[in-house]
């Protein structure tokens, strides 16, 4: 069984004591065997690789593939700010008539997610795009809060 066994004192009478005998005052002397001028290396020359098997067919495929269900998507994560959030729909459409006289250039709308409305402003695909706006949205709104959502591609 394993568990916290008390722990028995250390005796304080008892003191620490280290042999260092067996270790020199001062390090060995040398030999003379050691370099005194420092000798330039030349630099290799870069040596092409041949490739050995043909994957680039293969790669190219799966990259195809890949590009082909890239550009089928139509969203992708991101984020937006959400300015109000409540159940109150007049208070709601004046937020969205407040943001769209203060900032024109924020693509801004009010959306019904029952039993809330919001009012949200701008799409960004990462926060570091979205700071700049975020933070003058939040200076005249403070309830804005930068929330990840998925964003339409155009």
């Amino acid at each position: 069984m394993v568990g916290c066994a008390a722990q028995k004192p250390l005796n304080a009478d008892a003191s620490y004591y280290e042999k260092i005998d067996a270790f020199p005052d001062e390090p060995a002397a040398s030999n003379g065997t050691e370099p005194t001028e420092i000798i330039p290396v030349p630099k290799a020359k870069p040596v092409q690789i041949e490739p050995r098997y043909m994957v680039n067919d293969k790669v190219n495929a799966v990259l195809d593939t890949i590009s082909k269900f890239e550009r089928s998507k139509k969203f992708l994560d991101g984020f937006v700010l959400q300015v109000y959030s409540g159940q109150s729909r007049t208070e709601a459409e004046q937020v969205t008539g407040q943001l769209r006289k203060n900032f024109p250039a924020l693509t801004s709308g009010m959306q019904y997610i029952q039993p809330k409305f919001r009012v949200v402003a701008g799409r960004y695909f990462s926060s570091l795009q979205a700071q700049s706006d975020f933070n003058k949205v939040k200076s005249q709104f403070p309830a804005t809060m930068l929330v990840p959502e998925m964003v339409p591609l155009k």
